[in-house]
C-alpha cells in the first residue's frame, strides 16, 4: 500500500498555538478547524462521522444529521477497531480474532438508533452508509475521508486538545484536506440529592 505523502511524523505541539487552544478547548459551540492541507471543495456533499460509542461521538452525530437535513449532505458512519486495545483485552473477556465482523455491527447499529433517537427515519434518510474497519484510528479517518471525498470531517471530543482522544484529532488536523469540526457535548447539569423536607 502506498503511505501518502502527507501522513508524517508531526511535532503536534506546533498544531495549534495557545489562543487557537483556549478557544477551541472553551468554546460553548463547535468549533471548525481549517487544517494546513485544507483544499477548498465547494459545494459540500459529504459529512464523514468518527463513531466511538462515547457521548461526545453521540453529539457530533446529532449535529451532523442537522448539517445534512439543512444542507442536502450524506452522511457516512465510521468506527475503527484499535487492534492493539481489542487484543489486550481479548483474555478477559474471551474475545477471538473475528470478533469485530460479529459482535461490532449489531452494538453499533444500537449506538447508532441511540444517538439518533429524536430524529425521525426520513430526516436519517441522509445517513448514506457505516463503515466498520480495524487499525490505527486516526490513519483509517483519514484514509476513509479520502476514499469517501469527505466535504467535512465532523468529530465529537472531550475538550482537551493535549490529552487522551485528542491525538487523533490532532493527526488528522495536519492530515486531511477537509475541515474538522470539533463538537463537545454540552455540560450535563449536577444532580442535587434532595432529603427531608426539600422533597
Amino acid at each position: 500500500m502506498q503511505r501518502d505523502p502527507r501522513w508524517h511524523v508531526l511535532d503536534r505541539s506546533k498544531i495549534v498555538g495557545h489562543v487557537t487552544q483556549g478557544i477551541i478547548e472553551n468554546s460553548p459551540v463547535p468549533v471548525l478547524l481549517i487544517p494546513p492541507c485544507y483544499e477548498e471543495t465547494l459545494p459540500w456533499k459529504t459529512v464523514l462521522v468518527p463513531m466511538s460509542g462515547e457521548p461526545e461521538t453521540d453529539a457530533s452525530l446529532m449535529l451532523a444529521i442537522q448539517l445534512a437535513n439543512a444542507l442536502d449532505l450524506k452522511v457516512n458512519i465510521v468506527h475503527v477497531v484499535d487492534s492493539a486495545t481489542q487484543e489486550a483485552g481479548a483474555t478477559a473477556t474471551g474475545r477471538y480474532g473475528d470478533q469485530a465482523h460479529h459482535e461490532y455491527p449489531q452494538r453499533l447499529n444500537e449506538l447508532v438508533a441511540s444517538a439518533c433517537a429524536l430524529y425521525s427515519s426520513e430526516e436519517m434518510a441522509c445517513i448514506e452508509g457505516f463503515s466498520l474497519v480495524r487499525g490505527d484510528a486516526a490513519r483509517e479517518i483519514f484514509r476513509l475521508a479520502k476514499q469517501r471525498d469527505a466535504s467535512l470531517i465532523v468529530a465529537g471530543w472531550h475538550g482537551r486538545f493535549m490529552t487522551g482522544h485528542a491525538q487523533v484529532l490532532k493527526s488528522l488536523c495536519q492530515t486531511v484536506s477537509a475541515p474538522v469540526l470539533l463538537v463537545r457535548p454540552a455540560a450535563k447539569p449536577a444532580f442535587k440529592l434532595k432529603v427531608g423536607e426539600e422533597i
